[in-house]
């Protein structure tokens, strides 16, 4: 295209503009999905933390208890850190606490899987065995055993949850 005007007297032209005008747009082109992807991403990453907020209302009490700490007002929210619980400690009391507590958020967790799909599908794949171990923990028909199994998988899980980024 430059070789049509290479003879000809530019300050008379409009290539400078249409260039001008070709080189603001594709900047603001790129500003606008620059903006896009930062603000898609932080979505992301909210829908992250909220999810693991969830999760983790369902196993502070119990894995807290497990811990020794068994004066604490159980009202107040008590982070623990997933790292540093010893799941051989749990005893029977803080296992039918866990069970009580998934079985209040079971449904809501069936709920939030398609949140958990607009992250991506590592962490559905993720999530939805942290809701396969928490449909064997309710189940009934398990001694004392099975059911720690099945919380080391849903401990596990929240693990590998926590560890996965958010790209």
């Amino acid at each position: 295209m430059l070789l049509l005007y290479w003879e000809t007297d530019f300050s008379t032209s409009m290539l400078q503009e249409l260039v001008g005008f070709a080189l603001q747009s594709l900047f603001i082109v790129f500003i606008f999905a620059l903006f896009e992807w930062r603000s898609s991403r932080q979505k992301k990453i909210n829908h992250k933390l909220t999810l693991r907020a969830f999760l983790s209302e369902m196993l502070d009490q119990a894995l807290f208890r497990a811990q020794g700490n068994v004066g604490v007002d159980p009202s107040e929210p008590m982070p623990v850190d997933v790292e540093v619980a010893e799941l051989s400690s749990l005893d029977q009391e803080a296992l039918e606490t866990m069970r009580i507590q998934v079985a209040k958020r079971i449904d809501a967790m069936r709920i939030l899987t398609p949140l958990v799909a607009e992250i991506d599908a590592a962490h559905l794949i993720c999530w939805n065995q942290m809701l396969e171990a928490n449909h064997k923990l309710l189940d009934e028909n398990q001694g004392p055993e099975e059911a720690m199994q099945y919380v080391d998988e849903l401990v596990l899980g929240l693990r590998h949850f926590d560890e996965l980024s958010v790209d």
